[in-house]
């Protein structure tokens, strides 16, 4: 087999392999490793009349060598047995996970309340799931293809029951003298 033969054999594999819908280009190059990503807590921090606001920590950690900039998450919230619909959204984190390194990530959802349906606070179960793409670092892949590759993404799911955010005392002021 010469060596053009080979080459158009390669290529022509990548274009097959890319018509496939499971295949992630990244898997064939140097992909870098995905962070780890973990529901660290669930509370609810605000009440009002209308609702609730309920957030949400991610402890995420980078294994990579190289920082990886987050470019979007998508998330769910959803309280079973609460009377609520669920909440979901589409965020854009706006940070950059470092090289070697460990961040959080503080995330909202809101819930509506109304007399008829029940109260939502502690002792309520919760389960999140949800996904963060990060933009890999430039690699010849990426040059090639900018944007129309996907990007790859770190999942993340958690349940549990819900606590909630200790109340805030009011800052202590001193007599005037």
């Amino acid at each position: 087999m010469t060596l053009k033969n080979a080459g158009v054999g390669l290529l022509a594999a990548v274009v097959v392999l890319a018509g496939c819908s499971s295949f992630k280009p990244w898997d064939v190059f140097d992909r870098p490793r995905d962070p780890k990503v973990h529901v660290a807590d669930v509370r609810v921090t605000e009440r009002t009349e209308q609702g609730v606001r309920v957030e949400l920590v991610l402890e995420m950690t980078n294994p990579n060598d190289e920082a990886l900039p987050l470019v979007d998450v998508k998330y769910a919230v959803d309280l079973p047995g609460a009377g609520v619909k669920g909440f979901s959204t589409k965020d854009r984190p706006n940070m950059t996970l470092p090289a070697k390194g460990s961040q959080r990530l503080v995330l909202a959802a809101a819930f509506e309340t109304n007399p008829q349906t029940a109260a939502i606070g502690a002792g309520n179960r919760y389960h999140v799931s949800g996904s963060i793409t990060y933009r890999p670092p430039q690699t010849f892949v990426e040059n090639l293809a900018e944007e129309a590759l996907p990007l790859p993404s770190a999942g993340f799911s958690g349940k549990g029951i819900l606590e909630e955010a200790p109340a805030t005392q009011p800052a202590a002021t001193e007599p005037a003298k």
